[in-house]
């Protein structure tokens, strides 16, 4: 077996920036009682079982990833470190075949030791769970592992479900993954939900069904344990004694204030009952910013010091219809790239992004800032504001008006913030383009029906990354590959090249591919394939005296970063 190097030296750095993080005293001095109390709108149970099986939800993960763990997490700055593995793997020459090797003293919170046989009874446990729950949410993380797709589809055919055939235990300590094909990405899926360890005494004793919803019952190997719960109002969770990782942080209590509206959740900021509001709910669903949406009002009459915010993995942008339409000719790119051109996004912020609290100018292309696979800042030519250059290009490509007669831009789902954003572009493509676009919300279903179908020449695109990895953003949107059937974008795009490129990619080692993917990235921009918009923005309101709150473009930190100041 040969080291896996750059994951060695990856690591390595990972753990020296971590050890940095949490060295000095802070700037101010503690409180006597490290209790963090967050607003969340539902309680679990009507939110989504805690089980990482099935965890999709931002709110969810940010739970779950301070009570559960696996072999690699993701720290705050979204760098894959060691969890319960005992550093990088030991791969095969054909990156087929990985050794784990575990960390001795790993334990569940009731004291039950960590073995090895504990990933093979989870991974089988969420392969078939994820099937059940969420059409395949251990895709990313198990699917490449051999074995998997018997599972799926015995699933299907209602058959006796199979084992994972790729997993093998030599000794408590070692685990043995093979894989059906080497994957760049594979070691980024290991640190999310569907990998995670669970307690298979717990689920034993407290239920398949409900062994999450109970203190006894919710057991992982996290830093914090759930200690008390009242259904739909509290859930109270405690740093874990004894844990096996080392520090917990400061905090000793995290309590979760379960309020399901805004104007509640406000009046207990204000009332000082709650500490942050904003906790794991980057946004209501479909793109739509939660916070900055629904308290802007409020959000004002706020110290600037009270209000954080961090750029959100997802990206906004106008899609094309290459199959069908005006779009779709031969000069198709020009009028695309006119259309691009024609959108101040300066202006477009003023308009919708709720003084920066919602959303940001995107000019780095497709993956948003903070991610691997952002162009840097400016790289996006297309999203340049030329209204001369968009304007000649209009009076050539259409000098009688009739070839964009007619013309509309569709979104959904039809809600009052995208509704904002479509009666911008509306009014700038008017003024700009000399161009009446008629602008057409569609509730959800319909729209993406509609969209899937390609009966849309101009439309909303947009998307929210389910990982860390650049991939995610291009064998699930914009290459010819077997996921994109299944996450039609409604575009008809392809191109053989960016397929070339993605394809080899996601074969290399990841300090390999990333130049891979920001190639294809500047693909899209040249083919004028999308006209990107803004990036969304993650906003929380945060306690001045609540230190070490934060958020990385995908998840909320840890609750071992934080600590309360004394006020």
């Amino acid at each position: 077996m040969l080291a896996a190097r750059h994951l060695t030296l990856l690591f390595a750095v990972a753990l020296a920036a971590g050890a940095c993080a949490t060295q000095g005293p802070p700037l101010k001095e503690l409180a006597s009682d490290q209790t963090l109390r967050l607003a969340i709108p539902s309680d679990i149970s009507s939110l989504e079982p805690l089980d990482p099986a099935q965890i999709s939800d931002p709110l969810a993960y940010a739970i779950g990833s301070n009570v559960f763990g696996g072999l690699y997490r993701y720290d705050d700055d979204l760098r894959l470190r060691p969890d319960i593995a005992a550093g990088a793997p030991d791969a095969s020459p054909d990156r087929r075949t990985y050794t784990f090797h575990l960390v001795q003293n790993a334990a569940f919170s009731n004291g039950d030791p960590v073995t090895s046989s504990d990933f093979v009874y989870s991974w089988n446990r969420a392969a078939l769970a994820s099937q059940e729950q969420n059409g395949g949410a251990a895709d990313f993380s198990l699917g490449r592992i051999d074995g998997y797709q018997e599972i799926i589809a015995a699933y299907k055919a209602r058959q006796p479900i199979p084992q994972l055939t790729g997993l093998s235990t030599p000794d408590s300590h070692t685990l043995m993954v093979h894989l059906t094909a080497p994957s760049g990405s594979w070691l980024d899926g290991l640190a999310l939900p569907p990998a995670w360890l669970v307690d298979r005494k717990a689920i034993k004793d407290y239920g398949e069904a409900s062994w999450w919803t109970t203190p006894p019952g919710l057991i992982g190997t996290g830093p914090f344990q759930l200690t008390a719960r009242t259904p739909k109002q509290l859930l109270v969770f405690t740093a874990t004694r004894h844990w096996w990782g080392g520090s917990t942080g400061g905090l000793t209590r995290v309590e979760l204030h379960v309020l399901s509206d805004a104007a509640s959740q406000w009046q207990a900021y204000r009332n000082n009952s709650v500490d942050v509001l904003g906790y794991g709910v980057p946004e209501s669903g479909s793109g739509v910013p939660e916070l900055a949406s629904s308290l802007a009002p409020e959000l004002e009459s706020l110290s600037r010091a009270e209000i954080r915010s961090w750029t959100l993995g997802r990206t906004e942008w106008v899609g094309f219809n290459f199959e069908a339409g005006p779009f779709s000719a031969a000069d198709g790119r020009d009028l695309r790239l006119a259309f691009s051109q024609a959108i101040d996004r300066a202006a477009l912020a003023r308009a919708v992004c709720k003084h920066g609290w919602a959303c940001r100018p995107a000019t780095g292309g497709l993956i948003a800032k903070g991610l691997q696979g952002y162009l840097g800042d400016g790289a996006d030519s297309t999203a340049r504001f030329d209204r001369a250059k968009a304007r000649t290009t209009i009076a050539r490509l259409d000098p009688s008006g009739l070839r964009l007669r007619g013309l509309v831009y569709t979104y959904g789902p039809a809600r009052p913030f995208l509704a904002e954003v479509a009666e911008n572009l509306h009014d700038q493509w008017k003024a700009n383009l000399g161009v009446d676009v008629t602008v057409h919300g569609l509730d959800t279903a319909t729209f993406f029906i509609s969209r899937g179908r390609g009966q849309l020449n101009l439309f909303r695109g947009s998307w929210l990354a389910d990982y860390a990895y650049p991939d995610d953003w291009f064998d699930n949107l914009f290459t010819t590959s077997a996921e994109q059937t299944s996450n039609n974008t409604g575009s008809g795009y392809s191109n053989s090249t960016l397929d070339a490129i993605v394809a080899q990619a996601d074969l290399l080692p990841p300090d390999r591919a990333l130049s891979g993917y920001q190639q294809a990235g500047r693909l899209l921009l040249d083919d004028s394939a999308i006209a990107v918009l803004f990036y969304y923005v993650r906003t929380e309101v945060v306690k001045p005296y609540v230190q070490g709150d934060g958020a990385n473009p995908l998840w909320d930190y840890r609750w071992t970063s934080i600590r309360i100041l004394q006020h």
